[in-house]
């Protein structure tokens, strides 16, 4: 019975963004190596930014939003320390770490994200001289800027300066049972990745889409080839799974000892 209710609340948490009709389609960028390595991030930022826009154009599509891994999607962001200005220095070795999550704009509108104070990543955001801009998940901001609003903050990865444009909700993006990350959203195009996973979300059945997005994305990117196109649901329910299965069986086994039990009162 316990081992039951756990389940039921496991299935029952929130992952943070609106799974129900959002297609997940990933697949890799080729890396244009033979080219100088400015030249190949910047045709690497276009092929994504073209990607985006016209699988955006797809009928059916409401919105489009990629970045380099979705939720239970692979392997996360890329963590990495920083600090912020104007609070106690931790020692050398603890410093707090975050999840950098490159995402295009759109991205979080196309998951289904809520925005919790500030602004999205826009087609701007990152430009600015004061440092490139991010969106922050709550658990973040409410451990660092306790009791106000964090944006128009900033905090440091190394010696580059971070300013916070937004706040988001939190999101569990490798398990349901897991505390979310600080994670915090920056441009893709500030560190562009060949991994694409691109969210997009649909009017309807998201399978209905899945050719049309296809081709799309190979108007872009002639013989493309994918590694999953599949809707994001399927993801939550993959990532139940093995509670799932010691669920069912220890639910098999209690029974098997209950009719055992009441076949020997019996006797």
């Amino acid at each position: 019975g316990l081992m039951l209710r756990s389940f039921e609340r496991l299935t029952s948490v929130d992952p943070g963004f609106r799974a129900d009709g959002v297609l997940l389609v990933r697949l890799a960028v080729k890396f244009e190596d033979k080219l100088e390595p400015a030249a190949a991030f910047t045709r690497l930022v276009d092929t994504r930014e073209r990607v985006v826009a016209r699988v955006s154009q797809v009928p059916g599509v409401v919105a489009a939003g990629a970045t380099k891994f979705a939720p239970f999607a692979g392997e996360g962001g890329e963590v990495v320390p920083f600090t912020v200005p104007g609070q106690p220095a931790p020692a050398p070795g603890s410093e707090p770490r975050v999840s950098l999550q490159p995402v295009s704009p759109g991205y979080l509108k196309a998951l289904g994200v809520p925005l919790v104070a500030g602004q999205d990543i826009g087609a701007t955001a990152g430009d600015s001289t004061t440092g490139a801009g991010a969106v922050v998940n709550r658990r973040m901001a409410e451990r660092f800027w306790p009791g106000r609003s964090p944006v128009g903050e900033s905090f440091k990865i190394g010696s580059s300066s971070v300013r916070i444009v937004g706040v988001a909700g939190d999101v569990r993006s490798m398990r349901l049972d897991s505390v979310p990350d600080f994670t915090a959203y920056v441009p893709d195009r500030t560190m562009p990745r060949s991994a694409m996973s691109l969210v997009v979300r649909t009017k309807g059945d998201p399978m209905r889409v899945a050719g049309a997005v296809r081709a799309a994305v190979r108007e872009v990117l002639p013989g493309q080839a994918f590694q999953e196109v599949l809707p994001l649901r399927s993801k939550l329910s993959d990532a139940a799974s093995t509670p799932r299965f010691f669920t069912v069986l220890v639910l098999v086994f209690g029974a098997l000892a209950l009719a055992l039990a009441a076949v020997g009162l019996y006797g």
